[in-house]
This record gives C-alpha cells, structure tokens and sequence, in this order.
C-alpha cells in the first residue's frame, strides 16, 4: 500500500511537469501540495485521498522498522544507510499529513520546503549568510548527484524476488529504477542551483521550490525539453514503485 502510495503521488507530478513543459504552466502547483491538491478535485478525490494518506504513513512506518530492526546474520546495514530510511520515514509523515490537511481544509503547511526563499532569507541575515546559504545549495547538489549515481549503479535485484520476476519484468524494474532515480536526482540539482544563484545574488527570491525551480526554465526549448524528461522520468518512477510494490522483498 504505501508504495502504490509514492507511486501515485510521482505519477501525478510527472503529470504536472509534464503539463508544464507543454503549456508553461500546470493547473496544480508541481510538487506534493499540488499533486495532492490535483486528486482532490478528482471525482471521489477524498476518499483517494484518505486511502493515499493511510499509505504514506504505512511507507514511513515500514521505513521507520527498517531503521530499528536487526538484519539477518551476514547483512550488514551502515548506520548512514538507517539514518536515510529515517530521513526517508519522516519526509513520507509529513505528506501524510499534508494530505490530512487538505482532507480536513486546514491551511497547507507554509514552510521552508514551500518557500524555500524565506528559509534564504533567514539565512542571508546571519554572519557569513552567503557562505552558510551556498553550503545548503553544496549539500543539495552532493544529494542530487548521489541520487543519480546511485540509481546508475544500485543492484535493484538486492531488494526484489527476482526469481518470481520474468526476464522483461526485471529490466523494466532495472530501467525504470534508472530512470527514474536519475529524473528526481536532476529536479533536485534544478532546486540546488537556485540556492546558488542566491547565494552568490544574496537575492533570497531566486531560492526557488520545485514547483517554481522547473516554470523557470520552462520558456526555452531546452528547458523544455528537460521538463519532458523530468516529468516522464517521474512518471516511470511511478511505474518502478508499482513493481517493486508487486515483488519486493520483505
């Protein structure tokens, strides 16, 4: 349940990037509120919406027990491997209860990850802001690029019973893996280098969400095009959600 979950939140803002390659503009905000936002005006949309806010709560509680439990003798697990499936785990309750927001019409959550600029801002005030604003656009970038490294060379086979799996269906899970890690890596370096441009400006309104991050490069045709890739590499990574639902191994 709680990876059907993730996979129907990437389809949905695959959509939307999509939809802004094509138009310039998407008819929800392309990142988590709008993708939830956008299911909710669909026909049944609360009742989507409860059941997508039981499942990113299950997908954080699963996350939550990776991080805490044993392995059996001769796995081992870094302890920065336990600190991601944490950080992962609380990412994935706050979106279960930025859903419950919406369900329940209280005000959407106005933090940093929604206005990234009044975090830049905050940060431009302190001794050495520049210099403390392009350390986060550092980490955001290093975080981005691992992303993409490690969807290139993670063995995706580790984690799925492949010996259920037909040929066909373990290069689709290998290549949609791929892609799709490479999509979410390359939207998150688009997040990173408005930091930058931030922190080199000392302007805190180029520090740019998501949302804004992609509509910025969306009036160019390269920029358009790699909206295209991004939003389709969303689209396929909601696809690899939906076979590693299918056949992961737990």
């Amino acid at each position: 349940m709680g990876l059907i979950s993730r996979a129907v939140v990437y389809l949905v803002l695959g959509a939307l990037i999509v939809e802004i390659a094509v138009k310039g503009h998407a008819s929800s905000q392309a990142d988590s509120q709008g993708a939830f936002a956008e299911l909710g005006r669909q026909p049944g949309g609360p009742e989507v919406l409860s059941l997508l806010a039981l499942g990113l709560l299950a997908y954080a509680t699963w996350r939550f027990v990776e991080t805490i439990s044993r392995r059996p003798q001769g796995q081992k697990v870094s302890g920065w491997t336990r600190a991601g499936w944490l950080t992962v785990g609380t990412l994935y309750v706050a979106l279960s209860v930025s859903v419950v927001r919406i369900l329940t019409g209280s005000r959407p959550n106005q933090g940093p990850e929604q206005h990234p600029s009044s975090l830049a801002a905050t940060v431009l005030r302190l001794p050495f802001g520049p210099a403390w604003l392009g350390l986060i656009a550092t980490a955001t970038l290093a975080g981005g690029s691992s992303l993409i490294v490690w969807g290139a060379v993670h063995d995706y086979g580790d984690s799925l019973q492949t010996a259920r799996m037909r040929p066909l269906v373990r290069n689709i899970a290998r290549w949609s893996g791929i892609l799709g890690n490479t999509a979410r890596g390359v939207a998150v370096l688009m997040v990173a280098s408005s930091f930058f441009a931030s922190a080199v400006s000392h302007d805190p309104s180029r520090a740019k969400a998501l949302d804004s991050a992609l509509q910025g490069v969306a009036n160019t045709l390269a920029g358009a095009l790699l909206l295209s890739a991004v939003g389709l590499g969303f689209i396929i990574f909601a696809l690899h959600s939906t076979v590693e639902a299918r056949f992961r191994r737990v």
